[in-house]
């Protein structure tokens, strides 16, 4: 049993050492990772890392790719691998919100959990970038070449490659809002997120890694803001500092494998705060520990 992210039993003092345990662990992963940072796999793997640093206990790598093989399954069972690619597009949307009931969690936008893929598997919820996540790595197993738009401002899509052209006769997917657009649609979909000009940058392929930078980005704001709402001290705050932390020691592990210079400002900012939230860690287990 687990209560505020403490198992129930174990001292609150021994499962932050346990928590700082899985943090170097996740950071260990993504230094393994990303020493090819153009693999393939690096977009599932990815996701997988930072479910299993999140919730080592429920997020088994097995379950996941079962429940993204029977995704697939299903796609394929209602179109032919020949099927004109808007077809086959259309079928995973159709799999995965019609008939699976994926959707946006449009109620409850900054839970953590719709950052983790087996969460997002399990409860079908998310934000745009975990159910392009789960889209891409479903529509990947039936040979619909994919990929997320990194860089893509305020709402990542994905961008599926319909032919031999350019980024303006391919398709674009809102996993979010479920929608399928070619360019056109894209561009109005740009301006109703308020961005009436397009830089074809935004919609280029890069490698994966950037993906996990915009997703524990996000993960950072959340526990940044959440021990705000709580009483300092308790140890449902000291958690959201454990997992602030832990976000940005793997931000940080991210942007040295990608080559940043220690006076990058992002590295710079991510390892300030986690360094003092390690500082806060070790008075708070010292006071436990007292006590």
């Amino acid at each position: 049993a687990r209560s505020n992210g403490y198992e129930v039993g174990i001292g609150s003092a021994a499962q932050s050492i346990l928590s700082l345990a899985a943090e170097r662990w996740a950071v260990q992963q993504w230094k393994q990772l990303l020493v090819d940072a153009h693999r393939v796999d690096l977009l599932e793997e990815g996701g997988l890392v930072v479910s299993q640093w999140a919730a080592p206990r429920e997020a088994k790598v097995e379950v996941v790719r079962a429940r993204l093989a029977e995704l697939a399954d299903a796609v394929a069972a209602k179109v032919v691998a020949d099927a004109p690619i808007r077809e086959r597009v259309e079928a995973v949307n159709s799999i995965l919100f019609d008939d699976f009931g994926f959707q946006g969690n449009v109620d409850n936008y900054y839970d953590a959990r719709n950052s983790f893929l087996h969460s997002v598997l399990e409860r079908r919820r998310g934000i745009p970038i975990s159910l392009s996540i789960v889209w891409t790595a479903v529509a990947r197993r039936v040979k619909i070449p994919c990929f997320l738009c990194t860089d893509m401002p305020a709402h990542i899509v994905v961008r599926v490659r319909a032919g031999d052209g350019g980024y303006d006769t391919d398709l674009y997917v809102d996993a979010f809002g479920r929608k399928v657009m070619d360019f056109a649609g894209l561009r109005m979909f740009l301006l109703a997120i308020g961005h009436g000009s397009f830089n074809p940058d935004w919609v280029e392929q890069k490698p994966a890694k950037g993906v996990y930078s915009r997703l524990l980005r996000n993960l950072r704001n959340i526990y940044e803001q959440t021990p705000h709402s709580a009483t300092i001290g308790t140890a449902e705050t000291m958690r959201c500092i454990e997992c602030l932390a832990a976000t940005c020691a793997q931000m940080a592990a991210i942007a040295e494998a990608d080559g940043a210079a220690p006076q990058n400002q992002e590295l710079q900012i991510v390892t300030r705060i986690r360094d003092q939230a390690h500082r806060k860690l070790r008075e708070w287990r010292f006071e436990r520990l007292a006590m």
